[in-house]
């Protein structure tokens, strides 16, 4: 999506000056942006107590660890970290909704798409990279994979 919307997306990116990596940096116009991408169980033992507190409070917490870890080197490196975490029953944290919008306009705007099919039509491509990516993740816990 982002490489639609013309940002130059490069993936698990090293910040300068440290050891970390993001998982995507994307470039528009003079702006670094620092994406953390995550999916959070809700139900795990690690996260209930705050998914239970709001709907996708897991996810809010778990961005909220993203920033402790990394808020500091990405300002060095004069970069904007944006976690795009979301829970498993599909909440995604408020700060990841308007980075989402923007690139689905971009993309939409760059792919001729008319305004309102813009973010359908993105979340309908993030929808399916997220499942795939699921997939990909359950395989791998599968006895067969591992051996």
């Amino acid at each position: 999506m982002a490489s639609l919307a013309g940002y130059a997306p490069r993936r698990e990116p090293l910040i300068p000056n440290s050891s970390l990596r993001g998982d995507v940096l994307l470039r528009k116009g003079a702006s670094w942006i620092v994406l953390d991408v995550a999916v959070v169980n809700a139900s795990s033992p690690t996260h209930i107590s705050h998914a239970s507190l709001s709907t996708g409070g897991a996810a809010a917490h778990y961005a909220l660890s993203k920033h402790t870890h990394y808020d500091t080197v990405c300002a060095a490196a004069n970069w904007r970290l944006v976690p795009l975490v979301v829970g498993t029953f599909g909440a995604w944290t408020p700060e990841a909704l308007p980075i989402l919008r923007e690139i689905a306009n971009d993309m939409g705007a760059r792919c001729g798409t008319t305004w309102h099919r813009r973010i359908p039509r993105a979340m309908r491509m993030l929808q399916l990279v997220l499942a795939q990516g699921t997939c990909r993740a359950l395989h791998m816990c599968t006895p067969a994979a591992r051996g």
